[in-house]
């Protein structure tokens, strides 16, 4: 699992209480795409996590990210949020 999020490592379910910053689509789609060019077998699955829910920037954001991910050739997309009951995903 590979995270959108850049600089120092805090704890996503802070929220916007800490200083949190996500990647760029384009510079983390790069790295996706670096990642899985380098795979040598099937064994290794690219699972790109977005936290645009935990950033309060909204569905919609986090599903062009996650589009673009998918583009760029993640095996899988995980949705991060702080809601306890999963309906903000479900959206």
């Amino acid at each position: 699992v590979i995270e959108d999020k850049c600089g120092l490592k805090k704890n996503s379910l802070l929220g916007i209480e800490v200083d949190q910053e996500q990647e760029s689509i384009e510079a983390f789609c790069a790295k996706l795409q670096a990642g899985c060019t380098s795979r040598t077998g099937s064994g290794l699955m690219m699972i790109a996590r977005c936290e645009s829910l935990i950033l309060d920037r909204g569905m919609d954001e986090a599903m062009a990210r996650c589009l673009a991910y998918v583009e760029a050739g993640a095996d899988g997309i995980m949705i991060h949020s702080r809601k306890q009951d999963g309906l903000e995903i479900l959206e």
